[in-house]
């Protein structure tokens, strides 16, 4: 397993999961995650842990996917 999440792969279903929804209808359905969190997983930062497992929750796949 390599050391940091792969932000593309964590990327691209964040915007798929999305769709067509309103950042303010996905922050709701996360949780404590805010909008500006997801803007910036969805430019390709980093979360931290506990957003990074909230949002491998959301989008209903095993973490070790985007490693």
């Amino acid at each position: 397993m390599h050391d940091e999440v792969d932000t593309a792969k964590l990327a691209t279903p964040t915007r798929h999961q999305r769709a067509n929804r309103s950042l303010r209808e996905v922050v709701d359905e996360l949780g404590p995650v805010s909008a500006a969190t997801l803007r910036r997983i969805k430019a390709g930062e980093r979360p931290d842990l506990p957003v990074f497992l909230r949002v491998y929750s959301w989008l209903r796949v095993h973490p070790g996917e985007f490693w």
